[in-house]
């Protein structure tokens, strides 16, 4: 057992009641290493056995004093068109966390042992899922205390011996022998058939989810290295369309997936981002892509940029003296006018008088490089029919702007 927490510290031992977590509990009991000890129990009322179980950790608390905190999942909680399994999960951390915080404890224990950690990165790897989470069972850091998996290279047969050795009570459960589970069929058939050829070993496992985590940590260091160079705006992010090409794939890969997973929590589709990456290398000069209901990833000449999606300001009048926003632009008039001035949004036609000649407004925006996410943004202001003011990018010679500030992000900057 890897003693992953100290004695000063309040922990925990979620136990089902089979072999492993019985064992845990009887193992960390008898260290003595810890300030208190918990005890925590769902009873998931799917088999006959579910109460018996509850009964025998009971029994066992009572028995040695320890406090024993227990739920059990109602009736009908479960949907039948969802996975079981996931739900399950779900629910118990949800009653863990609930009860860590509630009696401040400090680390949960859960009995995951080596052929759950063998069987996890063969289900991870064989379902690509992979590429952005370690292969491996990991310790974990939630919101109020720390989850650790001391038994991670414990076999199970170490286990049942110590249980037997021990007179360790426990019960076993029917369903982990079952192979309609992916999980179950390749702990009980895919894992035995790979150590009963010869030149084979499962234990490789172990050895490529380790040099897994290494690469995740090189590409980790490498998008904090890059980040350095990505500037934050008021809607999101920037970086250089060409330092990004040079990145090597999957530090493009999860560049993208950090910016936008760290804000939103939504996972996104591998093969949309690796899209995402061939359009930037391209010759493209524009184009957007919608990622999440909330951001949006656009590629506008030499940028690339992560944009929150907002809602457009489309219309505002000023006369008073004060600052006003219209799409992140900030606009100040510092004295009164008689004249109202108007600002709204670019239109087809629009055009400016610039010393002797007029400009088309979208050729300006094509001239400057603004992105077509800016473009739609952008204020157009106006007076007695005439633009004064394109942005920050151009204006007209009037004396409106002896009183008139405008101030704004740049993003063709």
């Amino acid at each position: 057992m890897n003693c992953c927490w100290n004695a000063e510290q309040h922990v925990a031992v979620a136990v089902s009641g089979g072999v492993d977590s019985m064992v845990l509990l009887d193992q960390v009991r008898t260290s003595g290493t810890f300030k208190t000890l918990s005890i925590v129990h769902v009873n998931h009322g799917q088999r006959a056995e579910s109460a018996v179980e509850q009964q025998m950790i009971e029994h066992y608390a009572a028995t040695y004093g320890i406090p024993c905190y227990t739920s059990q999942i109602p009736s009908g909680y479960f949907d039948a068109d969802k996975s079981i399994q996931q739900a399950a999960r779900d629910y118990r951390y949800q009653f863990f966390d609930q009860v860590m915080t509630d009696q401040r404890l400090d680390v949960l224990l859960t009995a995951h042992h080596r052929g759950d950690q063998l069987e996890t990165i063969a289900f991870r790897l064989l379902t690509r899922r992979f590429y952005m989470q370690p292969l491996g069972i990991t310790d974990d850091k939630r919101s109020s205390y720390q989850l650790c998996r001391p038994l991670k290279d414990v076999s199970k047969s170490a286990l049942r011996a110590y249980a037997e050795t021990h007179a360790i009570p426990y019960m076993e459960d029917a369903s982990n022998s079952s192979t309609k589970y992916a999980r179950n069929a390749i702990r009980h058939e895919l894992l035995p058939t790979i150590d009963a050829i010869d030149q084979l070993s499962s234990d490789a496992l172990i050895d490529f989810a380790d040099w897994h985590a290494d690469v995740l940590e090189l590409i980790a260091l490498n998008v904090l290295d890059f980040s350095r160079a990505v500037t934050e705006t008021k809607r999101g992010y920037r970086w250089a369309r060409e330092a990004f090409n040079q990145l090597n794939h999957l530090v493009k890969r999860a560049l993208l997936v950090q910016l936008i997973e760290s804000s939103e929590h939504e996972s996104l589709a591998l093969s949309y981002l690796d899209e995402i990456i061939r359009v930037a290398a391209s010759d493209t000069v524009q184009v957007s892509f919608s990622v999440t209901s909330q951001w949006n990833i656009e590629i506008a000449y030499d940028k690339l940029m992560v944009h929150r999606v907002q809602p457009l300001d489309d219309y505002l009048e000023i006369q008073s003296p004060g600052k006003y926003l219209f799409n992140d632009y900030e606009i100040e008039l510092t004295s009164p006018t008689d004249q109202i001035i108007i600002v709204r949004l670019p239109q087809p036609h629009d055009k400016i008088k610039v010393g002797n000649h007029h400009q088309k407004v979208n050729r300006i925006m094509i001239n400057d490089k603004v992105p077509d996410s800016e473009r739609i943004r952008l204020p157009i202001v106006e007076i007695e029919g005439s633009i004064v003011a394109v942005g920050t990018l151009k204006r007209a010679h009037h004396p409106i702007h002896d009183i008139l500030i405008i101030k704004g992000e740049e993003q063709h900057a």
